[in-house]
């Protein structure tokens, strides 16, 4: 999903509800978001999220990565 398409269905969602994650889509383990950073890189390949500094810093490849925006559980 997009940003551009959660924020389409964010719009008619009463702006009051807390926003949850779920841990996997069997729905296991439920967690309250604590927060996001964007601009982000995943790795989809290894499935991991490094930032534009640990990129820079370690020297992660990007070629199996794309841009994204990282929601954290609490």
């Amino acid at each position: 999903m997009k940003v551009k398409d959660l924020i389409e269905v964010l719009k008619k969602v009463d702006p009051e509800q807390e926003m949850v994650l779920s841990s996997d889509p069997e729905g296991n383990h439920y967690e309250i978001l604590y927060g996001f950073e964007s601009d982000m890189y995943f790795d989809k390949v290894d499935k991991y999220v490094f930032s534009e500094q640990e990129r820079v810093d370690e020297g992660y490849p990007t070629k199996n990565c794309i841009k994204a925006t990282v929601l954290w559980p609490s």
